[in-house]
């Protein structure tokens, strides 16, 4: 009796041990389920209940027989039993069909397991719920000898066949993982786990051919635990042994990812703070590093900004490569030259920002330039020769003239677009500066809506020759409103060009040249009329098939049309240049030299050029009085004109002494406030009908 109750104190307390594995297993699964979300994990997590259910209700079965339980409730709990062992019909394939892949005919066959199966569980469940008794074992506890269950009757007809499924799907079990032992190279905790199910497999196949048969095939006779258990235990004990080993191996794979991301991520912010060329900071690391000093306390530092003057023509000589090494050398030797609390940063293909953290004194950003200056004047060589560079700088202080990294990156553009346009070499800025760029911003803006708007008008100043005849119309495009600074067209014509507008424009223009000779046209006016061309235009692809298209649909003619260049835009591309003119001499058009005498001197190319007419500006004329010189070289124009048989205009003639000296010279044709101011359609078309009569 003592003996037989120790026995099953030691039953009990492997069944606890096995309780404890198991259920260590299944926080263990659930939490990889958790975390990876796959399907094999709710495979194991999923035999790993069902075995923590049947220990459970033979750990109380062994409980029951130490306590001298009756046969009735052991005949229960074996039947509680039995129905969870159902289950596991339909959880062997499962785990099969997710874990365990051999080829694709093994996954598909697996696959039709877990279809089949599932009907096969429910088979018996049912029944076996509605009618016990084919579930039930038929027995009773020895009453000299309570520790042990004695059946009366063989097992029933579900109880058997539970168990024959359950040994048929372990033996396919047992062949799966042999076949994939064989054929695969597996890591070690997969190995691991493959072992144990194996030997699990083995003290199943044993209890249940001990159950079906009385036959003992492993020789274990009385051995005090359950075969059963034992396969449960083995199988959870591989299964946890293998997650634990896959979670080392994770832990270490994800130390190692976060050791390479961490490199990555150095590397990503490297790139994306340094510029590729020159290797020094680029603007996202001077914004950065602005920001940064701002928000410091009690801050006396200055930000440098340096463009590298004509650096693309650099480029266009000796091309990219060779500019991209001079960049190079020259980022290199700030980098090795300036102090160390100095930072150099390339914002831009040919601009440098230089941020002095500590200014020692008033002077010293100033300083700072010239030794910069100085720097690119030294050159580089790059096979044995040497290249020269020269650069404008805008200063800036630090927090007097920014309150934010915008801020001053913005005031140092406007200063250095001022130096640039005043040929200023070093240049601080200055408020009044931010105020000139934000008035220039605000006066696009406003031409924008004037052309969108069509807010222009044409006034035409007539030219005259000597016997006070209008021989031609300019058209002159005015403003209809107020740009406060940029009213006048020698002011709103250079603004809308940096703008690039010009094209825009030209069409306002002529849009309205043919609304007007509409009007010219009724009134049987036919002086030639003359339309002054900006540099984009005239180089424009479409010049001469947008003048067709707009003088053919008012019936223009075009022989009464011409077009005024400046000098400068002639001399630009003169290759270009002479090309343009050609085609519009032959669709009729005529040409006149615009401004002449106030660019680049072109006197040797009109002989080859089909031009009409010359213009000379105003202050060639007026220093007539002045110099002799003037009048000669006017006299050598004149001649040349004469010669050419070009006509001779004078534009802003203002004084009848202008018109006396010009006229002696031998000046035929001239245009000014002295003559007509530029005036409206309406009352030109009255001053013209006055003179002809």
């Amino acid at each position: 009796m003592e003996m037989a109750a120790s026995l099953v104190l030691t039953q009990l307390l492997v069944h606890y041990v096995s309780l404890g594995i198991i259920l260590s297993g299944i926080f263990i699964f659930i939490n990889t389920l958790a975390i990876y979300k796959e399907k094999r994990y709710a495979s194991i997590l999923f035999l790993s209940i069902l075995s923590f259910l049947y220990i459970l209700l033979e750990t109380i079965m062994k409980q029951d027989l130490l306590l001298n339980a009756d046969s009735h409730s052991l005949q229960k709990l074996f039947y509680l039993q039995s129905l969870i062992s159902v289950f596991f019909i339909a959880a062997i394939p499962f785990f099969l069909y997710e874990y365990i892949y051999i080829n694709h005919s093994f996954h598909r066959l697996n696959r039709w397991l877990i279809i089949l199966t599932i009907p096969l569980s429910l088979s018996i469940i049912i029944p076996g719920i509605f009618h016990p008794e084919l579930f039930n074992l038929q027995g009773y506890v020895e009453p000299d000898f309570p520790y042990n269950f004695i059946r009366t009757a063989p097992p029933p007809f579900l109880y058997n066949l539970n168990d024959l499924m359950l040994l048929i799907l372990l033996l396919y079990t047992f062949i799966t993982i042999l076949i994939s032992l064989i054929k695969k190279t597996r890591p070690k905790e997969i190995l691991i786990l493959f072992i144990g199910i194996l030997i699990s497999n083995l003290f199943f196949l044993s209890g249940l051919v001990n159950s079906l048969w009385n036959f003992d095939f492993l020789f274990l006779g009385d051995f005090p635990i359950s075969r059963i258990t034992i396969g449960l235990t083995v199988s959870t004990l591989s299964i946890f042994w293998s997650i634990l080993r896959m979670f080392l191996k994770d832990s270490k794979q994800v130390q190692l990812t976060k050791e390479m991301l961490s490199k990555s991520q150095k590397d990503l912010i490297k790139m994306a703070y340094s510029d590729d060329l020159t290797k020094v900071g680029n603007r996202a690391a001077a914004m950065r590093d602005l920001k940064r000093l701002l928000e410091k306390k009690e801050l006396n530092a200055a930000v440098i900004l340096m463009n590298i003057n004509h650096f693309s023509k650099l480029n266009e000589s000796y091309g990219n490569q060779l500019a991209d090494k001079v960049l190079r050398l020259q980022a290199q030797r700030f980098k090795e030259n300036l102090p160390p609390s100095m930072e150099v940063y390339r914002v831009g293909g040919d601009e440098f920002i230089f941020i002095l953290p500590h200014c020692n004194h008033n002077e010293m950003p100033r300083e700072i330039a010239v030794l910069l200056q100085n720097w690119l004047r030294q050159g580089v060589e790059i096979e044995k020769r040497r290249y020269y560079l020269y650069a404008t700088f805008a200063l800036c202080r630090i927090p007097k003239h920014g309150k934010d990294s915008y801020e001053v990156f913005r005031n140092l553009k406007s200063t250095l677009r001022i130096a640039k346009k005043s040929g200023t070499v070093i240049k601080e800025f200055k408020p009044a500066h931010y105020i000139n760029s934000l008035s220039k911003i605000q006066a696009v803006e406003n031409l924008k809506g004037c052309i969108t708007h069509d807010r222009f008008h044409l006034l035409y100043q007539p030219m005259v020759n000597q016997k006070n005849e209008i021989v031609a119309l300019e058209a002159l495009l005015r403003l209809d409103v107020d740009i406060p600074g940029f009213k006048t067209p020698d002011k709103f014509i250079p603004l809308a060009e940096g703008a690039g507008l010009m094209g825009d424009l030209a069409q306002v223009i002529m849009d309205r040249f043919s609304k007007d000779y509409s009007m010219f046209r009724r009134e049987n006016i036919n002086q030639i009329f003359s339309l002054n061309l900006s540099g984009e235009e005239f180089f424009s692809n479409n010049l001469c098939e947008d003048l067709n298209y707009y003088l053919e649909k008012q019936d223009v003619p075009l022989d009464r049309v011409q077009v005024e260049i400046t000098e400068n835009i002639l001399m630009q591309h003169w290759d270009k240049a002479e090309k343009v003119l050609q085609r519009l001499t032959e669709k009729g058009i005529k040409i006149a030299l615009d401004n002449f005498g106030l660019g680049q001197s072109s006197l040797k190319y009109l002989h080859r050029l089909p031009i009409d007419s010359l213009k000379l500006h105003g202050n060639f004329h007026r220093e007539l009085s002045k110099y002799d010189k003037s009048k000669k070289v006017l006299l050598k124009i004149i001649e040349l004109a004469s010669e050419l048989n070009i006509r001779l205009f004078a534009e802003g003639v203002e004084t009848p002494r202008e018109v006396d000296l010009l006229t002696n010279l031998g000046c035929s044709y001239f245009q000014g406030f002295l003559f007509y101011p530029p005036m409206e359609v309406k009352n030109l078309i009255k001053v013209l009908h006055s003179t002809n009569s």
